[in-house]
């Protein structure tokens, strides 16, 4: 699996585990992520990358409860 299936699918996996589905944004976030960030570090925010933002932290399901998705727009409340 090269790195951006292995990003994709971790992605997906968190998101799942918390009761969230991803967005069509999926591909070209985890290729932000991946340029930015590296595989090691995936989950900081590529929009935000000096906050406490990343994917399905608390600010991150905050903004996804109030707003049916988060930040980014890659993680939203299943359907």
């Amino acid at each position: 699996m090269n790195e951006l299936e292995l990003v994709k699918e971790s992605l997906m996996t968190i998101g799942h585990r918390e009761g969230y589905s991803v967005t069509k944004n999926l591909e070209a976030i985890a290729k932000a992520k991946l340029r930015f960030f590296g595989v090691g570090d995936f989950r900081r925010c590529p929009c935000s990358p000096k906050s406490d933002r990343s994917c399905i932290s608390e600010t991150c399901q905050k903004e996804i409860q109030e707003n049916g998705v988060c930040h980014c727009h890659l993680f939203e409340r299943v359907k």
